[in-house]
């Protein structure tokens, strides 16, 4: 809650604790942030599973018990399920408390990427969520499987600007923006300091090919698949794809709340390479929300992208969102003003969550993923 971030939604987690930690903070045992968890990715399974991660060959026994651990019973498995199997398996996965929950309409891999789920098993996800009042999003990142998804009544969309490179159809965007659909983008991964690194590599990487094919002098050769989609690859064709379907979301008028990829796996102790500020806890949605100015909207779309649009797609706004009588008093208190600059929203001076001030040099008071840095040593060594 240090830059005012007073409820977040996790898409893809540890289902166990994140609803331990969600409930000792809505008793009030713990201070933090409002949690709304899903829990597993229906239809895959954890880290070191093939429909996560291309995972092959024999899995230690903690890999196997951390993909279970993470699945709770609705991974690889609802894949092969009859409708009336899926029903039973989405239920009893509900039972165990998620706040909603979001399903592989497609592969999360892709070149190529699967349809996950038919479109009836799709309309069944759907359904049993909406039966315990629970919203349903989806992971779909092909045309036509965000089709499919859209087709079955979901409520929303993560990354819907992440099309496997190709352009958001104009009849897809009026279904998302006639149906009301929440648009989570991934704005901090193609805007901000993440677009700056993008432009460097591409051009390092169009210097090299114009270098490497100056010197072979000789006409080149047709060239295969994979190699079209390294050379794409190279140059962030992708990427640049997902900015210009953000583009035309926002432009579309569809409804969208900044996202992150904001993952524990890049805590510090858990990667080898720095992590990129944009992928932070705090700052990281901080900087989808100045994202969304960068891609088209003003200060106060952006605004209210990330506190009203977000408590819809929290199913929260008659609770939080907007500064209402009635309401709980969520407020962040600026020492400047974003609508002329939306940097300003960095600038806070005080937050609090249900009319109560939180002590941000309090924040946090037990770390999770994140060990303090050693104390440095001075003197002679």
């Amino acid at each position: 809650m240090t830059y005012g971030i007073t409820t977040v939604r996790d898409s893809y987690g540890a289902l166990v604790p994140l609803t331990k930690v969600r409930d000792a903070i809505g008793r009030g045992d713990r201070v933090g942030t409002r949690i709304l968890a899903a829990g597993n990715i229906l239809g895959w399974s954890g880290p070191y599973s093939f429909s996560f991660s291309r995972v092959m060959g024999q899995l230690t026994l903690f890999q196997e018990q951390m993909n279970d651990f993470i699945a709770q019973g609705a991974g690889e498995e609802l894949m092969g399920m009859t409708p009336q199997e899926l029903r039973a398996a989405i239920d009893a996965y509900l039972d165990k408390g998620p706040d909603f929950l979001k399903f592989g309409g497609t592969s999360h891999f892709s070149d190529p990427t699967f349809i996950g789920f038919s479109a009836e098993a799709q309309r069944v996800i759907v359904d049993e969520a909406h039966k315990r009042n629970r919203s349903a999003e989806t992971h779909s990142t092909s045309v036509e499987g965000l089709r499919l998804s859209i087709a079955a009544g979901i409520d929303g969309i993560q990354h819907p600007e992440l099309l496997d490179g190709r352009e958001i159809p104009d009849d897809v965007v009026s279904m998302i923006r006639d149906r009301g659909l929440i648009c989570s983008m991934l704005a901090s991964t193609i805007t901000g300091p993440a677009w700056k690194r993008h432009l460097k590599t591409k051009d390092e990487a169009e210097k090299k090919r114009l270098e490497a094919e100056k010197e072979a002098g000789t006409p080149a050769r047709q060239k295969t698949t994979a190699e079209l989609r390294k050379q794409a690859a190279d140059v962030g064709a992708d990427l640049e794809a997902r900015r210009r379907n953000a583009q035309k979301l926002i432009r579309g008028g569809c409804r969208v709340t900044p996202g992150t990829d904001s993952y524990w796996a890049a805590a510090p102790e858990l990667t080898r390479t720095p992590k990129p500020p944009e992928q932070d806890h705090g700052i990281g949605t901080i900087m989808a929300i100045e994202g969304l100015v960068e891609l088209g909207m003003t200060p106060s779309q952006a605004i209210v992208a990330a506190t009203r649009n977000g408590a819809i797609a929290a199913r929260g706004l008659e609770i939080f969102g907007t500064i209402e009588a009635g309401k709980c008093a969520d407020l962040l208190i600026l020492t400047a003003d974003p609508l002329s600059d939306i940097t300003n929203l960095r600038k806070v001076g005080a937050v609090l969550k249900e009319g109560r001030v939180v002590d941000r040099e309090r924040l946090p008071l037990s770390r999770v993923l994140s060990v303090a840095p050693l104390p440095v040593i001075s003197g002679p060594q």
